[in-house]
């Protein structure tokens, strides 16, 4: 009986003993591989992170206004059309006249810009000021001799009495063009020199940068002088 008692306390302690061993994590019963983190090969941690090539990494390029060599151009045509884009195709944003100098503040092949660019509104085309090249010249074009004469005389034609003094109507227009106080394009839009009915002698008037009495510019034939 008593060997019988030591058996059985043998078989509990070993029993016991294999639970605890279980419980432990002594017995490996294998893991699965959802339950083992493993560390992922390493082609495909090369998949995942590509070295970027140089057309991803390559720098958008701005390209800058092409600024002019030359400070100044002159008008060597009657006139040149100014141009909203540099395109013979753009619509007309006004007229340079003869002889007038522009200053260029970008080049683009055959175009010079004169003016900043501009928006009519917000989010609008933008827009400027731009003219041939080839229609004008480096050298400052002379306001005289026959050249001048014959550009002039076209501003001028239609002026009271213009064939009794068109000498002096030439003279006086070529002094107020040199000086600036005058355009072309004021000639042109008054069609030269008018009589004046306020004045006993042959006193004949224009307008200069504007239509106002204030823009009047007045010249008296017979003293050569202007008021």
């Amino acid at each position: 009986m008593k060997k019988l008692v030591i058996v059985l306390g043998v078989i509990c302690l070993l029993l016991g003993g294999a639970g605890a061993a279980y419980y432990f994590g002594v017995f490996d019963k294998g893991s699965s591989d959802s339950d083992v983190m493993t560390e992922p090969p390493e082609s495909s941690l090369e998949s995942e992170i590509a070295p970027a090539t140089n057309s991803q990494v390559t720098e958008s390029k701005i390209e800058l206004p092409v600024v002019p060599k030359v400070d100044a151009y002159y008008v060597n045509q009657t006139t040149t059309s100014i141009k909203i884009r540099p395109d013979d195709q753009a619509p007309e944003e006004g007229i340079a006249y003869y002889g007038e100098k522009l200053t260029p503040q970008e080049i683009q092949g055959d175009w010079i810009r004169i003016a900043p660019i501009y928006q009519l509104e917000p989010g609008s085309e933008e827009i400027s000021q731009w003219v041939k090249v080839s229609d004008l010249s480096v050298a400052q074009v002379p306001l005289e001799g026959d050249k001048w004469a014959e550009v002039l005389e076209q501003y001028l034609n239609q002026s009271d009495d213009y064939l009794l003094y068109s000498d002096e109507f030439l003279k006086v227009s070529t002094q107020l063009l040199k000086q600036g106080e005058c355009r072309l394009a004021d000639f042109e839009q008054v069609g030269g020199w008018i009589k004046s009915i306020n004045h006993p002698q042959d006193v004949y008037f224009t307008y200069c940068g504007g239509i106002d009495a204030r823009h009047k510019k007045y010249f008296n034939v017979a003293t050569q002088k202007i008021f």
